[in-house]
C-alpha cells in the first residue's frame, strides 16, 4: 500500500491500515445481523484527504475485500438476506463515496490550474507596468534596459540576462551590450566576457534566431542543439 503512495504523508497511510485492522477485528467479533460493515466506509473518507487518486481507488478496494471478509468470518446472525443487503449496501456506498472524492479532485484539480491561470496572467500585466514605469522613470537608454532587464529576470527567475542591440536601422547584425542581469557575477564572469565579444548575426545562436523570428526563443539542452 505504501508504496502506492508517493509524496504524500505515511500518516494518512498509517492511520488507514491501522484503522482496517481494527474495523475487521471488530466486524469479526460482532454477528453478522449487527450492521457493522458500514464502518469500513471511513477507508475511503480517510484516503481522500491525502488528494491521491491511486490511494482512493486503494481505500475502496480495500473496503470491499474487508467487508466480502467479514461476511464469511464473522459470527452467524441474523437473517441472510438482511446481511447480504447490508454487505452489498455497504460495497455500494464505498464506491458511491470513492467516485464523489474522486470526481471532487479533479473539481480541485481544475480550480487550481485556474488560479494558477490568473495569478501567472496578474504577473505578467505587473510586469508590463514595471517596465512601463522604469521607462518613465529613467533617463539614458542603458539605465532603462538595465531596469526593464532586472524586473523581466526577476518576472521569469532567470539568474542572468543580457541585452543585445541593433546599432543602426541598416544593420542585420546583433552587438553586445554591457547591460547585465547578473545574480552571481563572478559564477558568470567569463560567460560575460565571451558574450561581450560575440556579435551574431541573423539566425546564428539564440540572439539571432529572436533577430529572425522576432518571438522568445529557447534552447533545451545546448549540448544537443547544432546552432
Amino acid at each position: 500500500m505504501i508504496s502506492l503512495i508517493k509524496n504524500k504523508t505515511p500518516l494518512y497511510v498509517l492511520l488507514t491500515v491501522i484503522l482496517a485492522v481494527g474495523i475487521l477485528l471488530l466486524d469479526i467479533m460482532i454477528p453478522l445481523g449487527v450492521a457493522d460493515g458500514i464502518l469500513y466506509i471511513t477507508l475511503v473518507l480517510v484516503a481522500f484527504f491525502t488528494k491521491n487518486k491511486k490511494f482512493i481507488y486503494l481505500s475502496a478496494v480495500t473496503g470491499t475485500l474487508l467487508t466480502v471478509t467479514g461476511f464469511f468470518v464473522s459470527p452467524a446472525g441474523g437473517e441472510l438476506w438482511q446481511v447480504i443487503a447490508n454487505r452489498s449496501l455497504t460495497i455500494l456506498t464505498i464506491w458511491t463515496i470513492a467516485i464523489l472524492c474522486l470526481l471532487q479532485r479533479g473539481h480541485s484539480e481544475k480550480m487550481d490550474a485556474v488560479r494558477n491561470e490568473l495569478e501567472k496572467e496578474s504577473a505578467y500585466v505587473q510586469l508590463h507596468k514595471d517596465v512601463a514605469i522604469a521607462a518613465n522613470e529613467t533617463i539614458g537608454l542603458k539605465d532603462t534596459l538595465k531596469l526593464c532587464l532586472e524586473k523581466i529576470c526577476a518576472h521569469a527567475n532567470w539568474p542572468v540576462g543580457h541585452v543585445y542591440l541593433v546599432p543602426n536601422q541598416t544593420s542585420n547584425w546583433l552587438e553586445p551590450a554591457k547591460v547585465w542581469f547578473l545574480e552571481n557575477p563572478s559564477r558568470f564572469d567569463t560567460f560575460r566576457k565571451i558574450s561581450e565579444a560575440t556579435p551574431f548575426g541573423p539566425g546564428m545562436g539564440l540572439p539571432g534566431r529572436v533577430l529572425i523570428s522576432k518571438q522568445p526563443e529557447w534552447i533545451i539542452d545546448v549540448t544537443k542543439d547544432t546552432n
